[in-house]
């Protein structure tokens, strides 16, 4: 998982776990993020590091190799890799972003748009013809 993540931010729609490099020193930041936060970030960054669109709040994971990495005070990243890479929803942050346009292209999200734009535009025929036929 640690060279995927060196490639490819990653997200997992199960667990909200958003994982990227942090430095060259292979460092690692975790955020963990609702699927609809997610969604969002992916829109705003259209395939692009979603770390620019992040406030402080991630944890960070140093290598033991790290020359500021101390094991009383701070998981490794391998550790955390270890334990978490087992979890089933990880995809990259591009595979993810793909889903959410095949949301859009779906045919039960149009129709569901499409009906309730036909709702508002009923209701409005009905505010424009009630008065008409009370008098």
């Amino acid at each position: 998982m640690l060279d995927d993540i060196g490639c490819n931010d990653l997200y997992n729609v199960k667990t909200g776990d958003y994982v990227f490099l942090y430095n060259e020193a292979g460092s690692i930041a975790v955020y963990n993020l609702s699927n609809q936060t997610a969604e969002n970030i992916a829109r705003s960054a259209e395939g692009e590091y979603w770390g620019a669109y992040l406030g402080p709040g991630g944890t960070i994971y140093d290598d033991p190799s790290y020359e500021s990495y101390s094991p009383e005070w701070s998981t490794s990243n391998l550790a955390w890799c270890d334990e978490h890479f087992a979890e089933e929803g990880w995809m990259t942050y591009s595979q993810f972003l793909e889903e959410c346009m095949q949301k859009d292209r779906s045919p039960r999200r149009s129709f569901v748009r499409k009906k309730s734009y036909s709702l508002v535009f009923i209701n409005f025929l009905k505010s424009i013809y009630a008065p008409l036929n009370s008098s």
